[in-house]
């Protein structure tokens, strides 16, 4: 459940850091750059601050490698066209409601072409999303083994105290009153059984760090935390409502 959660963290964050880039067609006037710059600006998609145009210094920087003459380097920049790169708002990263905003940039004459899902991105998002698939489809498993050996232990635990729920029964004990001390028994078990298995997980993630430290930075606490508090709630209500259904069934 853990990993499944994270999962979806991560194919979101892939999501919010993709560089979105506009190629503008060739131009000379800086005032139509600068004009459509805080056009872009005031459209509701775009985080305004992470907006910015690639200098000229960096083209150079990027080709200073390839292109060992400054005559072709100044060449090639001087007909290089202007780009923008920008990431958008979370609310906006929807496939469809980026389809409105593409629309409006191509209305823009100004505008050669909108890239807004590079092929590595978009691999690296499927990617995690059949791996999140995967890690659903261990946790309704386990989760449903988890409810399987819960049943047994119900059963073992009602069992193992036949002879005397049905001798406080025969001897006129209300329902509750034969109940409610095995409940709290099951509840006290249950919590203790959970508080352990959360000291093991945090014991597994924690060595973990030690040998792998760059899993540490993928955990987030606040799904860490959720998910340790559902194994908290899950577990003893789980023996709870097994138990309590196991001796209801006994009793009648």
């Amino acid at each position: 459940m853990l990993a499944w959660f994270h999962g979806y963290g991560l194919e979101k964050k892939l999501k919010e850091n993709t560089a979105l880039a506009i190629e503008l067609k060739p131009v000379k006037s800086v005032e139509q750059i600068q004009k459509f710059k805080q056009w872009l600006e005031t459209q509701a998609e775009p985080i305004p601050t992470s907006i910015q145009q690639i200098e000229p210094r960096e083209i150079k920087e990027m080709l200073a490698s390839e292109i060992k003459e400054d005559s072709s380097q100044s060449a090639l920049i001087a007909n290089f066209p202007p780009i923008f790169i920008f990431k958008v708002k979370q609310e906006f990263l929807e496939e469809e409601r980026l389809k409105k905003f593409t629309e409006r940039l191509y209305r823009q004459e100004m505008v050669q072409h909108f890239s807004y899902q590079n092929e590595i991105t978009h691999d690296l998002s499927n990617m995690v999303k059949r791996i999140r698939i995967g890690f659903l489809g261990l946790t309704l498993l386990f989760v449903l083994v988890g409810i399987m050996i819960s049943e047994y232990l119900a059963q073992v635990f009602v069992d193992s105290r036949e002879t005397v729920i049905r001798n406080w029964f025969e001897l006129g004990a209300s329902e509750d009153k034969i109940v409610k001390p095995y409940l709290k028994r099951v509840v006290y078990l249950g919590l203790a059984s959970a508080s352990l298995s959360v000291c093991l997980i945090g014991i597994i993630i924690l060595l973990c760090s030690y040998l792998v430290p760059w899993i540490y930075f993928w955990i987030e606490t606040q799904k860490f935390l959720l998910v340790m508090l559902i194994l908290m709630i899950f577990g003893p209500t789980l023996q709870y409502i097994l138990v309590k259904r196991k001796i209801q069934l006994l009793l009648n």
